[in-house]
This record gives structure tokens, C-alpha cells and sequence, in this order.
């Protein structure tokens, strides 16, 4: 995840941002990092991260919304929380991602797998998710470039990733499930 203050990457379960020192808030709903008093996904109170004593806290397959409509009340809106999985049989890796994750040699849940993988950038791509249920992936100015279905990412600019797309990182190639 990013501090919402200095726009570090910090580890997922920090408290704190190791450059600046700022609490770590998430949202007591959805899990998402954020800043101010309420979450811009859905409108729940953010709380220090230090106070969410599990991820299964965090975390729920459905989540129930409200979201203010007008004056004359609120209107309640369900909606679930998508998983993405990045998965590849040949190469024998299933990992789920998580919202603002980045993919790399150096760095994210896969940088032991790819640390043999020199073809991939220490900070290759980010996976992240809008408050609408859209995934998105970003190629973070690789050396080796990202595709979608065989289309080159632009550095720099994020792409809309769907159910069933081919990912390929360098030269590897993933499916993509949401569920």
C-alpha cells in the first residue's frame, strides 16, 4: 500500500509510514487505506490500522453501503468485494492481489518468484482497484514492457483488466480471474 501522506510504498500491515512516521488509517468497511475522517469508497470512518486487530477484520466477501442520496434520506447499496487472481499453471504461481499492489523482482507477495526473473523490473506493474469494482494494472515504466491480450501497456497510464484476460509481464504470460 501507499501512505496516504507521503505516497511511500509501505508494507500492507504497517501502522505507521516508515519514511514519515503517519498512522496508517483504513477504512472500518472495505479495508482501504485513506486519509481525513471517512472513506471515499463508501463513506465509513477510517480507523488507525493499529486498532483492526485481524485482516480478517478487514476484509469480508460482501460489504453493505450506505450512501447518501439527497435530503430525504439514504438509499442502501450491496455490493461485493472482488478478488483478482494472477495465475499461471506452467510456471506454477496463483496469487490473489490485493488493491494498489505492486508486482516486481524487488518488491510485492511475488518478488520471491520473480527474483529469479531478471526480464522483470524491480517495480514492474501495480494492480489497483476503483470504488466502482473495476480493476486496473499500470506498468510502472518497465524495462520490458506489460501486455494485455498481446496489446503493450502505455508506462505510466492505467489499464481496465477484466475476467478471463491474458496478462504478460515481460515475457510471462498469466490468466486473470475476478471473482
Amino acid at each position: 500500500m501507499n501512505c496516504t501522506k507521503c505516497k511511500d510504498n509501505i508494507p500492507d500491515d504497517s501502522f505507521y509510514c516508515d519514511q514519515c512516521g503517519s498512522e496508517i488509517l483504513i477504512c472500518s468497511a472495505c479495508g482501504i487505506a485513506g486519509s481525513g475522517k471517512r472513506c471515499i469508497h463508501d463513506g465509513k470512518p477510517l480507523v488507525p490500522a493499529k486498532d483492526i486487530s485481524s485482516s480478517s477484520e478487514r476484509q469480508s466477501d460482501s460489504t453493505e453501503k450506505e450512501i447518501p442520496q439527497n435530503n430525504e434520506g439514504k438509499t442502501r447499496l450491496h455490493s461485493q468485494i472482488k478478488e483478482l487472481l494472477l495465475e499461471s499453471s506452467s510456471l506454477d504461481i496463483k496469487e490473489v492481489i490485493k488493491s494498489e499492489t505492486i508486482i516486481g523482482r524487488a518488491e510485492g507477495p511475488c518478488k520471491s518468484f520473480f527474483s529469479g526473473y531478471g526480464n522483470i523490473s524491480r517495480r514492474h506493474l501495480k494492480f489497483s482497484i476503483e470504488s466502482n469494482g473495476i480493476w486496473k494494472v499500470t506498468d510502472l515504466g518497465s524495462t520490458n514492457g506489460t501486455k494485455i491480450n498481446e496489446n503493450s501497456l502505455e508506462p505510466n497510464k492505467p489499464y481496465t483488466i477484466n475476467d478471463g484476460e491474458t496478462l504478460t509481464i515481460a515475457d510471462l504470460s498469466f490468466q486473470i480471474s475476478i471473482r
